[in-house]
């Protein structure tokens, strides 16, 4: 049987075993699913023999060939010390390893944690990488030099191009501090994600290269945006391709996106008291933005200068960094403080701010002539935002029940794509959010960011369920003042003294 049909199938039989089912039944509902061929089925019948008959799990797996020796290793200190479920489970995990190096890494923890000694596990995980000479031959070296007394650091220190500067430290941490087996899961995790990464950058190089004028391709590509953004190209695209005032939704757009991802900035930045006195200041020191009237150019401003101070945070300290957007791959810091981002709202500022762009009229050839440029920047944004929403949800909470410290499902509103009437979704979230307030949660249960009040999402007057508003002043009343990109409203806003306090802190 194939090594990956295997990992399925520790897989698979650990978790089973965790739900309670017994073994032999556990093995049965196995031989009976799509994973298992005829030659397979008829191997666990044996086992299941054996067992009846009073065999050990282990006596039976090595019997049959089951376990190639790293496995069996594994699984009969699992049996010794009465924790064969988990051992079981470790094994399964090898699965989601997606290359030879991130899986050597995590099968040398796995035999160190079970106790096999450094040289005997070099020399069983040699023999899971046969196919792959170059890391058979280092891993083989690397055990012959450690038995000539190198450190082990020293040892994977002599083969750069397969363990670089990245994993090396760690290495060194996990023989320094007798922890080794721990450090080389962090490794096993590290070049994991790498790989995953270099996949997924290969997929959205892939992506950028389909034609983005094609209608098919744009609308997909919209309702994989949050509602703020999705619903004003919607308007866009509802438009036809003569009318000239296509280009004036696209300023619209830029617009609402800069403030909208200002907006995520904000609620980064407001839960770190240190940090956020430092964008205060920063902000208070441009004496040009003037909190109680935000234009384009202000909200591009404000972006700037936060994403900067971004730049700065994760240079110099990655780990404040990966707390404050609440973000363990730095994804979502290292996308919103892109200088490329920066650039494409300064282009389009700088495109409002001419003289066509401000008349009420605009001549035909000069309309379609912006619409242009402005639809290669709104093709610059896709690409620099890659893939960040598939890894983010924007919601809105509706209600929450809380079962334990660790167990809180929320309901809440999904305001992903243009449609204005939200689907309503639950999950588990182990953290307290409250009703109504917006919220930018990730893909795993890491802690929420949430939004600061410059957005709201109100119902529209008339014409449609649900729309989106950005702040845009104290009016003449003392109140703040909201604006629609995507619809021809405005609001007060519903957390006027809270919107009012937090202004304060900026003047």
């Amino acid at each position: 049987m194939q090594k990956t049909n295997l990992d399925i199938f520790y897989s698979y039989f650990s978790t089973s075993l965790c739900s309670g089912i017994p073994i032999c039944e556990s093995l049965l509902n196995f031989s009976s699913s799509p994973q298992c061929d005829e030659k397979f089925q008829k191997i666990l019948s044996k086992v299941i023999d054996d067992i009846r008959r009073g065999a050990s799990l282990v006596e039976s797996f090595e019997e049959h060939s089951l376990c190639d020796p790293l496995i069996l290793e594994v699984l009969k200190k699992g049996e010794e010390e009465g924790i064969l479920v988990e051992s079981l489970k470790n094994i399964g995990m090898r699965l989601s390893y997606l290359n030879d190096i991130s899986k050597f890494f995590f099968d040398f923890q796995l035999l160190l944690k079970s106790g096999t000694p450094i040289l005997d596990a070099l020399q069983i995980c040699a023999q899971q990488l046969n196919d792959n000479k170059k890391l058979f031959v280092a891993i083989r070296k690397i055990r012959d030099e450690i038995s000539r007394g190198s450190t082990i650091f020293e040892a994977f220190s002599q083969h750069p191009k397969l363990f670089n500067e990245l994993v090396l430290p760690l290495i060194e941490i996990g023989e320094i501090s007798c922890n080794l087996a721990e450090q080389c899961l962090e490794c096993a995790e590290l070049l994991n994600k790498q790989h995953i990464n270099k996949i997924l950058s290969k997929n959205t190089e892939d992506k950028s290269n389909e034609n983005f004028k094609d209608q098919n391709v744009f609308e997909k590509w919209i309702d994989t945006n949050p509602f703020p953004l999705a619903i004003v190209l919607r308007e866009y695209i509802s438009l036809k391709d003569d009318d000239l005032a296509k280009f004036r939704l696209l300023l619209k757009f830029f617009e609402c996106a800069v403030a909208f991802l200002s907006t995520i900035y904000f609620g980064a930045f407001r839960e770190n008291e240190k940090k956020f006195s430092l964008i205060k200041n920063v902000l208070k020191d441009d004496k040009k933005i003037q909190f109680k009237r935000l234009t384009f150019g202000d909200w591009v401003q404000i972006y700037a200068l936060i994403s900067k101070q971004t730049r700065i945070l994760l240079d110099q300290d990655k780990e404040l960094c990966k707390d404050i957007f609440k973000d363990n791959e730095l994804l979502l810091p290292k996308v919103l403080s892109n200088k490329k981002l920066v650039n494409i709202f300064l282009s389009a500022l700088e495109i409002r701010n001419t003289q066509e762009a401000h008349g009420s009229w605009v001549d035909a050839e000069e309309a379609v002539n912006m619409n242009n440029k402005l639809f290669k920047l709104l093709e610059l944004f896709k690409n620099n935002m890659g893939d960040i929403w598939d890894k983010k949800e924007l919601i809105r909470v509706e209600s929450s029940e809380v079962f334990s410290e660790q167990k809180i499902l929320h309901q809440y509103s999904n305001l992903m794509g243009s449609h204005t009437i939200f689907k309503r979704k639950s999950k588990n979230i182990p953290y307290i959010l409250f009703k109504d307030n917006l919220y930018l949660i990730s893909s795993i249960n890491l802690r929420p960011i949430k939004l600061e009040i410059f957005m709201q999402i109100a119902e529209a007057p008339k014409k449609i369920k649900n729309a989106c508003y950005f702040y845009n002043k104290i009016n003449s009343e003392g109140k703040p003042h909201f604006i629609s990109y995507h619809y021809s409203s405005t609001i007060e806003g519903t957390h006027s003294n809270q919107l009012l306090d937090l202004i304060s802190e900026f003047e």
